[in-house]
């Protein structure tokens, strides 16, 4: 048989003992949960050595605590039975698929001893300077993870020194475990890991106590409410009162204003309504002039159309400036255009003629654009017609002047 199934043979039949009452040392009595000890690992059939974990995965600081914890659990428990430890290896700690550590092999040897030998408390500064190298390749090393891994430093080298003593490094691991927390926790995850390292379902799990739900003091806690339908509306009222007080205070606004401005708003409004139908009433209601007959064809000849318009206000017995355009049917030859006045008054029918110019246009033209001036007789309402010579006789549309004239006395104003 192996040392490892003779060791092995040896802890279950530890354990029988222990179940069966013998006299054994023991390692969950009532001493060791007054002193605050945790329980002793658990006699397993499945478990990983530490260094073979540590190549497997990462542990996290509380998981490296949680396993310095149990393997001082055993080593203070031995101490405490009397017992003369012996020196163990990185090694001989096991993890099992429970999630607590064991060492494997005999720890003591027979014969009571005041203190443990230097060699186990070396060789327990050699595993804690072990889990405190694993937990610092960690993803998750916040302030608290900082703490434990200072923690379990400190209790490497207490138990390292020349003058330490098992008890003081238990208590430096203790102290951590009290400040971080989680070590209940830790056992379960690494019972995960070890299962599934050695692909068997995990062990039952440790139970972990719920986090103390943070409640408020009597007297701000809120009252549960006391319906579907009126939660909803109070939490709809809470949400729209700011809304609900914008409308009031602008209605507010509103109403001030009429009070205090009702007749300037009223007077206001009803000069707009009235603003068109006052210049509506102001339409002319008198005849305008009569019209008059143009005094040639609007088109002849190599004439094609004409059209007159004022360059600027214009009125009876003054000049007017006007544009005078005249459209021509391209010729291969040079043509001559010349045009005159013909200004009529159209209350009286009295016509007189105007000279005007002539000019030159060059062949294949089109167009003939010029800027000429016409004396206007005194009058009423004028008409004023271009009209051509060559390259044939045809006249303008009228231009009236004024427009759209009137041959009563005092004629209503012109609608703007």
């Amino acid at each position: 048989m192996s040392t490892t199934e003779t060791n092995r043979s040896q802890g279950h039949t530890a354990a029988a003992e222990r179940r069966n009452g013998s006299s054994g040392p023991t390692y969950g009595s009532a001493e060791e949960a007054t002193n605050g000890l945790p329980p002793p690992a658990s006699e397993v059939d499945a478990d990983i050595d530490l260094p073979r974990l540590l190549e497997l995965t990462r542990l996290t600081p509380v998981q490296a605590l949680a396993i310095g914890l149990d393997v001082l659990s055993t080593v203070e428990a031995r101490h405490r039975a009397g017992a003369a430890p012996v020196g163990f290896d990185l090694g001989s700690a096991h993890v099992g698929i429970d999630g607590r550590t064991r060492l494997d092999g005999p720890l003591a040897e027979s014969g009571p001893t005041p203190r443990p030998r230097r060699s186990a408390l070396a060789d327990t500064g050699s595993l804690l300077a072990a889990l405190a190298r694993a937990a610092r390749q960690s993803r998750r090393v916040d302030e608290r993870a900082q703490s434990t891994i200072a923690a379990l430093d400190r209790a490497a080298a207490t138990a390292a020194a020349p003058d330490g003593q098992i008890t003081s490094v238990t208590a430096l691991l203790r102290q951590a475990d009290a400040t971080a927390g989680g070590a209940a926790a830790a056992t379960a995850e690494l019972a995960g890991l070890v299962a599934a390292a050695l692909g068997r379902p995990p062990a039952a799990r440790v139970a972990v106590p719920p986090r103390p739900a943070h409640r408020r003091p009597a007297e701000t806690r809120r009252a549960p409410a006391r319906g579907g339908l009126r939660g909803v509306g109070s939490a709809v009222a809470r949400r729209t009162w700011k809304w609900a007080l914008s409308l009031a205070v602008l209605a507010a606004v509103i109403m001030l204003e009429f009070a205090l401005l009702g007749e300037h708003i009223t007077r206001d409004v009803a000069v707009l309504m009235n603003a068109g139908r006052a210049e509506s009433s102001e339409a002319p209601t008198l005849p305008p002039a009569p019209s008059v007959p143009a005094p040639a064809p609007a088109a002849a000849g190599a004439v094609s159309g004409m059209d007159l318009r004022p360059l600027g206000p214009c009125s009876p017995g003054a000049p007017c400036e006007v544009r005078l355009l005249v459209r021509l049917q391209p010729q291969a030859d040079p043509q001559t255009v010349d045009w005159a006045f013909r200004v009529v008054d159209r209350c009286t029918g009295a016509a007189a003629n105007t000279p005007g110019r002539a000019v030159e246009v060059l062949p294949d033209g089109a167009d003939v654009s010029v800027v000429d001036a016409v004396s206007l007789p005194p009058g009423r309402a004028l008409a004023v017609f271009a009209v051509t010579d060559r390259p044939g006789t045809a006249a303008s549309p009228p231009l009236l002047v004024p427009a759209p004239g009137y041959c009563e006395a005092d004629p209503p104003p012109e609608p703007r």
